[in-house]
């Protein structure tokens, strides 16, 4: 289905409707970037990596810090979470807080 149609189906729908519809597909994306990442743990975290290198400036202290906390990391002295990881934490802490 093509984006055009997509998006025309979608706006003939009631707004609360309009609304599940993008939180079912906010849970297929995670749901794909969970697959994506548990075949490649490091993906995300290379990803971030070049994100960074290529879309802002740091300053040589930036990329000795960075570089630093990679090779930290892939010695398995420090730990990375997930944004899926980050979410469950943060809802957690919320129903708990309730």
């Amino acid at each position: 289905m093509g984006n055009a149609l997509a998006f025309s189906k979608l706006s003939k729908l009631p707004a609360e409707l309009q609304s599940e519809v993008m939180d079912f597909i906010d849970f297929l994306l995670s749901k794909e970037e969970k697959k994506h990442t548990a075949a490649n743990p490091n993906a995300e975290i290379e990803d971030t990596k070049s994100h960074i290198s290529k879309r802002s400036s740091l300053t040589p202290e930036q990329e000795a810090i960075l570089d630093e906390r990679m090779e930290k990391y892939e010695k398995g002295h420090m730990k990375f979470l997930t944004w899926g990881e980050v979410e469950k934490r943060i809802a957690s802490k919320a129903k708990n807080a309730i």
